[in-house]
Protein backbone atom coordinates (compact mmCIF):
# COMPACT_ATOMS: atom_id res chain seq x y z
CA UNK A 1 0.00 0.00 0.00
CA UNK A 2 1.20 3.56 -0.83
CA UNK A 3 2.84 5.21 2.22
CA UNK A 4 0.61 8.30 2.05
CA UNK A 5 -2.52 6.18 1.56
CA UNK A 6 -1.69 3.94 4.52
CA UNK A 7 -0.96 6.95 6.71
CA UNK A 8 -4.31 8.46 5.64
CA UNK A 9 -6.23 5.24 6.27
CA UNK A 10 -4.77 4.74 9.75
CA UNK A 11 -5.30 8.42 10.58
CA UNK A 12 -8.99 8.06 9.62
CA UNK A 13 -9.43 5.02 11.87
CA UNK A 14 -7.74 6.74 14.81
CA UNK A 15 -9.80 9.87 14.11
CA UNK A 16 -13.03 7.94 14.57
CA UNK A 17 -11.75 6.47 17.83
CA UNK A 18 -10.31 9.67 19.25
CA UNK A 19 -13.18 11.95 18.27
CA UNK A 20 -15.57 9.66 20.12
CA UNK A 21 -13.40 9.48 23.24
CA UNK A 22 -12.54 13.20 23.14
CA UNK A 23 -16.18 14.19 22.77
CA UNK A 24 -17.05 12.21 25.88
CA UNK A 25 -14.10 13.76 27.74
CA UNK A 26 -15.25 17.30 26.98
CA UNK A 27 -18.84 16.49 27.90
CA UNK A 28 -17.47 15.44 31.30
CA UNK A 29 -15.50 18.66 31.87
CA UNK A 30 -18.56 20.74 32.90
CA UNK A 31 -19.48 17.96 35.35
CA UNK A 32 -16.06 18.15 36.99
CA UNK A 33 -16.12 21.95 37.15
CA UNK A 34 -19.63 21.99 38.65
CA UNK A 35 -19.47 19.02 41.06
CA UNK A 36 -15.86 19.36 42.22
CA UNK A 37 -14.23 22.33 43.93
CA UNK A 38 -11.20 23.99 42.39
CA UNK A 39 -9.10 22.39 45.14
CA UNK A 40 -10.52 18.87 44.54
CA UNK A 41 -9.96 19.14 40.80
CA UNK A 42 -6.42 20.38 41.37
CA UNK A 43 -5.65 17.36 43.59
CA UNK A 44 -7.14 14.92 41.04
CA UNK A 45 -5.09 16.45 38.23
CA UNK A 46 -1.98 16.44 40.41
CA UNK A 47 -2.33 12.73 41.32
CA UNK A 48 -3.13 11.74 37.72
CA UNK A 49 -0.10 13.55 36.30
CA UNK A 50 2.11 12.06 39.05
CA UNK A 51 0.87 8.55 38.19
CA UNK A 52 1.62 9.13 34.50
CA UNK A 53 5.04 10.38 35.55
CA UNK A 54 5.76 7.11 37.40
CA UNK A 55 4.39 4.88 34.62
CA UNK A 56 7.67 4.62 32.63
CA UNK A 57 9.51 3.48 35.79
CA UNK A 58 6.86 0.90 36.65
CA UNK A 59 6.96 -0.62 33.14
CA UNK A 60 10.51 0.20 31.97
CA UNK A 61 8.67 1.82 29.04
CA UNK A 62 8.33 -1.66 27.56
CA UNK A 63 5.17 -0.62 25.66
CA UNK A 64 7.33 1.49 23.34
CA UNK A 65 9.54 -1.50 22.58
CA UNK A 66 6.47 -3.67 21.88
CA UNK A 67 5.28 -1.27 19.18
CA UNK A 68 8.68 -0.78 17.54
CA UNK A 69 9.72 -4.45 17.50
CA UNK A 70 6.19 -5.77 16.94
CA UNK A 71 6.01 -3.86 13.66
CA UNK A 72 9.46 -5.10 12.59
CA UNK A 73 8.94 -8.15 10.35
CA UNK A 74 12.26 -9.61 11.50
CA UNK A 75 10.77 -10.31 14.94
CA UNK A 76 8.26 -13.01 15.96
CA UNK A 77 5.14 -11.44 17.49
CA UNK A 78 4.54 -14.30 19.91
CA UNK A 79 8.07 -13.91 21.28
CA UNK A 80 7.67 -10.11 21.37
CA UNK A 81 4.48 -10.21 23.48
CA UNK A 82 5.58 -13.05 25.76
CA UNK A 83 8.98 -11.50 26.42
CA UNK A 84 7.38 -8.13 27.21
CA UNK A 85 4.98 -9.72 29.71
CA UNK A 86 7.87 -11.59 31.37
CA UNK A 87 9.78 -8.31 31.72
CA UNK A 88 6.69 -6.65 33.24
CA UNK A 89 6.25 -9.52 35.74
CA UNK A 90 9.93 -9.24 36.68
CA UNK A 91 9.55 -5.51 37.34
CA UNK A 92 6.38 -6.12 39.37
CA UNK A 93 8.10 -8.69 41.61
CA UNK A 94 10.95 -6.25 42.36
CA UNK A 95 9.19 -2.87 42.58
CA UNK A 96 5.59 -3.48 43.65
CA UNK A 97 6.35 -4.83 47.16
CA UNK A 98 8.03 -1.48 47.84
CA UNK A 99 4.88 0.37 46.81
CA UNK A 100 2.78 -2.03 48.91
CA UNK A 101 4.81 -1.19 52.03
CA UNK A 102 4.64 2.55 51.27
CA UNK A 103 0.85 2.45 50.91
CA UNK A 104 0.52 0.28 54.03
CA UNK A 105 2.40 2.82 56.14
CA UNK A 106 0.94 5.97 54.58
CA UNK A 107 -1.94 8.14 55.73
CA UNK A 108 -3.75 7.79 52.41
CA UNK A 109 -7.35 6.60 52.76
CA UNK A 110 -6.89 3.75 50.29
CA UNK A 111 -6.45 0.04 50.80
CA UNK A 112 -2.87 -0.96 49.89
CA UNK A 113 -4.01 -4.07 47.98
CA UNK A 114 -6.45 -1.95 45.98
CA UNK A 115 -3.74 0.64 45.24
CA UNK A 116 -1.45 -2.07 43.80
CA UNK A 117 -4.37 -3.41 41.73
CA UNK A 118 -4.88 0.08 40.28
CA UNK A 119 -1.17 0.39 39.41
CA UNK A 120 -1.10 -3.06 37.73
CA UNK A 121 -4.07 -2.23 35.49
CA UNK A 122 -2.69 1.20 34.62
CA UNK A 123 0.63 -0.39 33.61
CA UNK A 124 -0.88 -3.23 31.55
CA UNK A 125 -3.16 -0.89 29.59
CA UNK A 126 -0.45 0.71 27.34
CA UNK A 127 1.26 -2.68 26.88
CA UNK A 128 -1.94 -4.28 25.59
CA UNK A 129 -2.81 -1.24 23.47
CA UNK A 130 0.58 -0.91 21.81
CA UNK A 131 0.75 -4.59 20.93
CA UNK A 132 -2.75 -4.34 19.44
CA UNK A 133 -1.38 -1.58 17.16
CA UNK A 134 1.75 -3.55 16.37
CA UNK A 135 -0.22 -6.54 15.05
CA UNK A 136 -2.29 -4.23 12.83
CA UNK A 137 -5.59 -4.33 14.72
CA UNK A 138 -5.97 -0.56 14.63
CA UNK A 139 -9.79 -0.70 14.65
CA UNK A 140 -9.81 -2.56 17.96
CA UNK A 141 -7.23 -0.10 19.27
CA UNK A 142 -9.50 2.81 18.29
CA UNK A 143 -12.56 1.14 19.83
CA UNK A 144 -10.66 0.58 23.08
CA UNK A 145 -10.08 4.34 23.34
CA UNK A 146 -13.80 5.07 23.00
CA UNK A 147 -14.78 2.22 25.33
CA UNK A 148 -12.36 3.32 28.07
CA UNK A 149 -13.57 6.93 27.98
CA UNK A 150 -17.24 5.94 27.86
CA UNK A 151 -16.97 3.55 30.82
CA UNK A 152 -14.91 6.10 32.74
CA UNK A 153 -17.55 8.79 32.08
CA UNK A 154 -20.47 6.55 33.13
CA UNK A 155 -18.84 5.58 36.42
CA UNK A 156 -17.86 9.22 37.03
CA UNK A 157 -21.50 10.26 36.69
CA UNK A 158 -22.55 7.45 39.05
CA UNK A 159 -19.90 8.09 41.70
CA UNK A 160 -19.41 11.88 41.51
CA UNK A 161 -22.86 13.18 40.49
CA UNK A 162 -25.18 10.60 42.09
CA UNK A 163 -23.21 9.46 45.14
CA UNK A 164 -21.15 12.65 45.68
CA UNK A 165 -17.99 10.60 46.27
CA UNK A 166 -15.66 13.33 45.00
CA UNK A 167 -12.01 12.33 44.62
CA UNK A 168 -12.63 8.72 45.73
CA UNK A 169 -15.38 8.37 43.13
CA UNK A 170 -13.11 9.65 40.38
CA UNK A 171 -10.40 7.06 41.06
CA UNK A 172 -12.93 4.24 41.53
CA UNK A 173 -14.20 5.04 38.02
CA UNK A 174 -10.61 5.20 36.80
CA UNK A 175 -9.82 1.68 38.06
CA UNK A 176 -13.00 0.07 36.71
CA UNK A 177 -12.51 1.62 33.25
CA UNK A 178 -8.90 0.38 32.99
CA UNK A 179 -9.82 -3.12 34.18
CA UNK A 180 -12.75 -3.56 31.79
CA UNK A 181 -10.83 -2.30 28.74
CA UNK A 182 -7.83 -4.51 29.56
CA UNK A 183 -10.17 -7.51 29.50
CA UNK A 184 -11.68 -6.22 26.24
CA UNK A 185 -8.24 -6.04 24.59
CA UNK A 186 -7.25 -9.52 25.78
CA UNK A 187 -10.42 -11.02 24.29
CA UNK A 188 -10.93 -9.07 21.06
CA UNK A 189 -7.26 -8.67 20.10
CA UNK A 190 -6.81 -12.33 21.07
CA UNK A 191 -3.73 -11.43 23.08
CA UNK A 192 -3.93 -14.78 24.87
CA UNK A 193 -2.84 -16.44 21.59
CA UNK A 194 0.41 -14.49 21.63
CA UNK A 195 1.46 -15.58 25.11
CA UNK A 196 3.34 -18.82 25.66
CA UNK A 197 5.57 -19.79 28.56
CA UNK A 198 8.04 -21.27 26.05
CA UNK A 199 8.24 -18.13 23.87
CA UNK A 200 10.37 -16.00 26.19
CA UNK A 201 13.55 -14.94 24.38
CA UNK A 202 16.62 -13.56 26.19
CA UNK A 203 17.94 -11.88 23.04
CA UNK A 204 14.58 -10.14 22.55
CA UNK A 205 14.60 -9.07 26.19
CA UNK A 206 18.07 -7.50 25.87
CA UNK A 207 17.03 -5.67 22.67
CA UNK A 208 13.82 -4.40 24.30
CA UNK A 209 15.60 -3.13 27.40
CA UNK A 210 18.39 -1.52 25.36
CA UNK A 211 15.73 0.29 23.32
CA UNK A 212 13.35 1.25 26.13
CA UNK A 213 15.70 2.15 29.01
CA UNK A 214 16.84 5.47 27.41
CA UNK A 215 13.17 6.30 26.87
CA UNK A 216 12.49 6.18 30.63
CA UNK A 217 14.42 9.38 31.47
CA UNK A 218 12.95 10.86 28.29
CA UNK A 219 9.41 10.07 29.43
CA UNK A 220 10.20 11.35 32.91
CA UNK A 221 11.63 14.55 31.48
CA UNK A 222 8.53 14.97 29.31
CA UNK A 223 6.29 14.68 32.37
CA UNK A 224 8.58 16.95 34.39
CA UNK A 225 7.58 19.73 31.98
CA UNK A 226 3.97 19.13 33.04
CA UNK A 227 4.64 18.27 36.68
CA UNK A 228 6.94 21.19 37.45
CA UNK A 229 4.11 23.59 36.57
CA UNK A 230 1.79 21.80 39.01
CA UNK A 231 4.33 21.50 41.83
CA UNK A 232 5.36 25.14 41.52
CA UNK A 233 1.76 26.39 41.41
CA UNK A 234 0.72 24.18 44.33
CA UNK A 235 3.69 25.36 46.41
CA UNK A 236 3.67 29.07 45.54
CA UNK A 237 -0.01 29.72 44.70
CA UNK A 238 -2.13 27.03 46.40
CA UNK A 239 -4.59 24.30 45.38
CA UNK A 240 -7.29 26.61 44.00
CA UNK A 241 -4.98 28.24 41.47
CA UNK A 242 -3.70 24.78 40.55
CA UNK A 243 -7.30 23.71 39.90
CA UNK A 244 -7.90 26.69 37.61
CA UNK A 245 -4.65 26.06 35.72
CA UNK A 246 -5.52 22.36 35.39
CA UNK A 247 -8.84 23.26 33.74
CA UNK A 248 -7.00 25.67 31.42
CA UNK A 249 -4.82 22.74 30.35
CA UNK A 250 -7.89 20.70 29.42
CA UNK A 251 -8.97 23.06 26.61
CA UNK A 252 -5.71 22.82 24.58
CA UNK A 253 -6.02 19.04 24.78
CA UNK A 254 -8.48 19.42 21.88
CA UNK A 255 -5.40 20.26 19.83
CA UNK A 256 -3.36 17.58 21.56
CA UNK A 257 -6.06 15.03 20.75
CA UNK A 258 -6.06 15.98 17.08
CA UNK A 259 -2.31 15.52 16.91
CA UNK A 260 -2.57 12.31 18.93
CA UNK A 261 -4.87 10.89 16.24
CA UNK A 262 -2.30 11.65 13.55
CA UNK A 263 0.63 10.63 15.75
CA UNK A 264 -0.64 7.09 16.25
CA UNK A 265 -0.80 6.58 12.49
CA UNK A 266 2.41 8.53 11.85
CA UNK A 267 4.42 6.48 14.33
CA UNK A 268 3.68 3.31 12.37
CA UNK A 269 4.42 4.96 8.99
CA UNK A 270 7.61 6.53 10.32
CA UNK A 271 8.95 3.13 11.40
CA UNK A 272 7.94 1.44 8.15
CA UNK A 273 9.34 4.14 5.83
CA UNK A 274 12.59 4.88 7.66
CA UNK A 275 14.67 2.54 5.49
CA UNK A 276 13.07 3.82 2.28
CA UNK A 277 15.31 5.79 -0.13
CA UNK A 278 12.62 8.48 -0.43
CA UNK A 279 12.18 8.96 3.30
CA UNK A 280 13.48 12.58 3.33
CA UNK A 281 10.86 13.71 0.81
CA UNK A 282 8.17 11.77 2.69
CA UNK A 283 9.11 13.17 6.13
CA UNK A 284 9.42 16.75 4.78
CA UNK A 285 6.08 16.57 3.00
CA UNK A 286 4.25 15.24 6.07
CA UNK A 287 5.91 17.91 8.26
CA UNK A 288 4.62 20.63 5.92
CA UNK A 289 1.07 19.26 6.08
CA UNK A 290 1.28 19.01 9.87
CA UNK A 291 2.52 22.58 10.25
CA UNK A 292 -0.28 24.10 8.16
CA UNK A 293 -3.01 22.02 9.78
CA UNK A 294 -1.94 22.45 13.44
CA UNK A 295 -1.38 26.20 13.13
CA UNK A 296 -4.77 26.71 11.47
CA UNK A 297 -6.63 24.68 14.11
CA UNK A 298 -4.80 26.56 16.90
CA UNK A 299 -5.83 29.90 15.42
CA UNK A 300 -9.46 28.82 15.10
CA UNK A 301 -9.46 27.68 18.73
CA UNK A 302 -8.08 31.02 19.93
CA UNK A 303 -10.69 32.91 17.87
CA UNK A 304 -13.54 30.96 19.51
CA UNK A 305 -11.92 30.78 22.94
CA UNK A 306 -14.77 32.64 24.71
CA UNK A 307 -17.39 30.38 23.15
CA UNK A 308 -15.42 27.26 24.16
CA UNK A 309 -14.92 28.59 27.70
CA UNK A 310 -18.65 29.36 28.12
CA UNK A 311 -19.52 25.75 27.28
CA UNK A 312 -16.82 23.81 29.11
CA UNK A 313 -15.71 25.98 32.05
CA UNK A 314 -17.77 26.71 35.14
CA UNK A 315 -17.97 30.25 36.55
CA UNK A 316 -15.55 29.50 39.39
CA UNK A 317 -12.93 28.39 36.82
CA UNK A 318 -13.48 31.20 34.29
CA UNK A 319 -10.24 33.02 35.10
CA UNK A 320 -8.50 30.08 33.38
CA UNK A 321 -9.19 31.76 30.02
CA UNK A 322 -6.01 33.89 30.17
CA UNK A 323 -3.79 30.78 30.32
CA UNK A 324 -5.48 28.94 27.45
CA UNK A 325 -4.05 30.73 24.35
CA UNK A 326 -0.45 30.41 25.58
CA UNK A 327 -1.01 26.74 26.36
CA UNK A 328 -2.54 26.21 22.91
CA UNK A 329 0.64 27.54 21.27
CA UNK A 330 2.71 25.37 23.63
CA UNK A 331 0.75 22.31 22.46
CA UNK A 332 1.50 23.26 18.84
CA UNK A 333 5.25 23.16 19.45
CA UNK A 334 4.84 20.04 21.55
CA UNK A 335 3.27 18.36 18.51
CA UNK A 336 6.10 19.48 16.21
CA UNK A 337 8.66 18.18 18.74
CA UNK A 338 6.85 14.87 19.02
CA UNK A 339 6.82 14.53 15.23
CA UNK A 340 10.60 15.01 15.09
CA UNK A 341 11.02 12.62 18.02
CA UNK A 342 9.70 9.73 15.93
CA UNK A 343 12.82 10.07 13.75
CA UNK A 344 14.95 9.11 16.76
CA UNK A 345 12.76 6.12 17.63
CA UNK A 346 12.55 5.02 13.98
CA UNK A 347 16.37 5.01 13.80
CA UNK A 348 16.46 3.27 17.23
CA UNK A 349 18.69 6.09 18.58
CA UNK A 350 16.62 6.64 21.72
CA UNK A 351 19.57 8.17 23.60
CA UNK A 352 19.21 11.28 21.42
CA UNK A 353 15.57 11.69 22.46
CA UNK A 354 16.70 11.64 26.08
CA UNK A 355 19.19 14.51 25.67
CA UNK A 356 16.75 16.81 23.89
CA UNK A 357 13.91 16.27 26.36
CA UNK A 358 16.10 16.78 29.44
CA UNK A 359 17.21 20.07 27.90
CA UNK A 360 13.56 21.16 27.65
CA UNK A 361 12.67 19.97 31.17
CA UNK A 362 15.56 21.91 32.75
CA UNK A 363 14.43 25.12 31.05
CA UNK A 364 10.89 24.59 32.33
CA UNK A 365 11.96 23.97 35.93
CA UNK A 366 14.33 26.95 36.08
CA UNK A 367 11.72 29.38 34.74
CA UNK A 368 9.04 28.09 37.15
CA UNK A 369 11.22 28.24 40.26
CA UNK A 370 12.63 31.71 39.56
CA UNK A 371 9.70 33.57 38.03
CA UNK A 372 6.42 32.15 39.47
CA UNK A 373 7.15 33.68 42.94
CA UNK A 374 7.88 37.03 41.23
CA UNK A 375 5.17 37.24 38.56
CA UNK A 376 2.50 34.73 39.55
CA UNK A 377 0.78 31.72 37.95
CA UNK A 378 0.83 33.07 34.38
CA UNK A 379 4.54 32.14 34.28
CA UNK A 380 3.58 28.43 34.37
CA UNK A 381 1.94 28.78 30.95
CA UNK A 382 4.82 30.81 29.51
CA UNK A 383 7.42 28.34 30.84
CA UNK A 384 5.57 25.49 29.13
CA UNK A 385 5.56 27.39 25.84
CA UNK A 386 9.26 28.34 26.06
CA UNK A 387 10.35 24.80 26.97
CA UNK A 388 8.44 23.20 24.06
CA UNK A 389 9.65 25.86 21.63
CA UNK A 390 13.23 25.20 22.76
CA UNK A 391 12.71 21.45 22.36
CA UNK A 392 11.38 21.90 18.83
CA UNK A 393 14.30 24.11 17.73
CA UNK A 394 16.84 21.72 19.28
CA UNK A 395 15.34 18.68 17.54
CA UNK A 396 14.86 20.46 14.22
CA UNK A 397 18.61 21.08 14.10
CA UNK A 398 19.64 17.76 15.62
CA UNK A 399 17.61 15.33 13.45
CA UNK A 400 19.58 16.40 10.40
CA UNK A 401 22.02 13.64 11.41
CA UNK A 402 19.35 11.12 10.39
CA UNK A 403 16.88 12.85 8.06
CA UNK A 404 17.28 16.23 6.36
CA UNK A 405 13.84 17.79 6.66
CA UNK A 406 13.25 20.70 4.27
CA UNK A 407 11.37 23.35 6.20
CA UNK A 408 10.91 27.11 5.76
CA UNK A 409 12.29 28.78 8.88
CA UNK A 410 11.02 32.22 7.81
CA UNK A 411 7.51 30.84 7.44
CA UNK A 412 7.80 29.28 10.90
CA UNK A 413 8.87 32.58 12.49
CA UNK A 414 6.09 34.63 10.83
CA UNK A 415 3.34 32.12 11.62
CA UNK A 416 4.53 31.75 15.24
CA UNK A 417 4.43 35.54 15.53
CA UNK A 418 0.83 35.58 14.28
CA UNK A 419 -0.16 32.90 16.81
CA UNK A 420 1.52 34.81 19.63
CA UNK A 421 -0.28 38.00 18.53
CA UNK A 422 -3.60 36.18 18.89
CA UNK A 423 -2.68 35.07 22.42
CA UNK A 424 -1.71 38.60 23.47
CA UNK A 425 -5.02 39.92 22.11
CA UNK A 426 -6.93 37.48 24.36
CA UNK A 427 -4.84 38.37 27.41
CA UNK A 428 -4.87 42.16 26.97
CA UNK A 429 -8.29 42.95 25.41
CA UNK A 430 -11.34 42.40 27.59
CA UNK A 431 -13.97 43.14 24.93
CA UNK A 432 -14.83 39.68 23.54
CA UNK A 433 -16.22 41.06 20.25
CA UNK A 434 -13.15 43.21 19.55
CA UNK A 435 -10.70 40.37 20.21
CA UNK A 436 -12.80 38.04 18.06
CA UNK A 437 -12.55 40.46 15.11
CA UNK A 438 -8.82 41.11 15.55
CA UNK A 439 -8.00 37.41 15.84
CA UNK A 440 -10.18 36.59 12.85
CA UNK A 441 -8.20 39.12 10.77
CA UNK A 442 -4.93 37.55 11.95
CA UNK A 443 -6.15 34.10 10.86
CA UNK A 444 -7.20 35.42 7.43
CA UNK A 445 -3.68 36.85 6.99
CA UNK A 446 -2.22 33.44 7.85
CA UNK A 447 -4.61 31.68 5.45
CA UNK A 448 -3.59 33.87 2.50
CA UNK A 449 0.08 33.37 3.41
CA UNK A 450 -0.41 29.61 3.14
CA UNK A 451 -2.88 29.53 0.22
CA UNK A 452 -0.27 28.45 -2.35
CA UNK A 453 0.88 25.59 -0.09
CA UNK A 454 -2.71 24.53 0.59
CA UNK A 455 -3.47 24.44 -3.17
CA UNK A 456 -0.25 22.48 -3.78
CA UNK A 457 -1.13 19.95 -1.08
CA UNK A 458 -4.59 19.56 -2.60
CA UNK A 459 -3.17 18.98 -6.10
CA UNK A 460 -0.60 16.49 -4.78
CA UNK A 461 -3.37 14.55 -3.02
CA UNK A 462 -5.42 14.37 -6.23
CA UNK A 463 -2.37 13.34 -8.27
CA UNK A 464 -1.51 10.53 -5.81
CA UNK A 465 -5.14 9.37 -5.92
CA UNK A 466 -5.05 9.20 -9.74
CA UNK A 467 -1.74 7.30 -9.69
CA UNK A 468 -3.08 4.86 -7.10
CA UNK A 469 -6.13 4.15 -9.25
Amino acid sequence: MNAYKKLGRNTLIFTIGNIGSSLITFIMLPIYTNFLSTNEYGIIDFITVTLNFLLPILTLNIAEAILRFGIDKNYNNKKVFTTAIYIFIGIAIIIYPIFFILFKNSNLSINSELAIFIIINVCLYPIFQQFTRAIGKVKIYAISDILYTLIFAIFNIIFIVNYKMGIKGYFAAFLLAKLIVNIFLIIFSKLYKFFSFNSYDKIYAKSFIKYSIPLIPNSLSWWIVNLSDRYALLYFCGGSILGVYSVANKIPTILSTLYGIFSKAWQVSSFEEYDNDKKEAFYSSVMKYLFIFMTLIAMIMIIFIDFIADIFIGDSFYEAIVYIPILIIAFVFSAYSSFLGTIYTASKNTNEILKTTIFSAIINIIINIIFIPLFGPMIAAWSTLISYLSLFIYRLLDVRKYVKIKFSKLNLIICSGLLLSQAIVVIEINNIYLRFIINLIIMIIYFFMQISSIIKIYKEAILRRIKTK
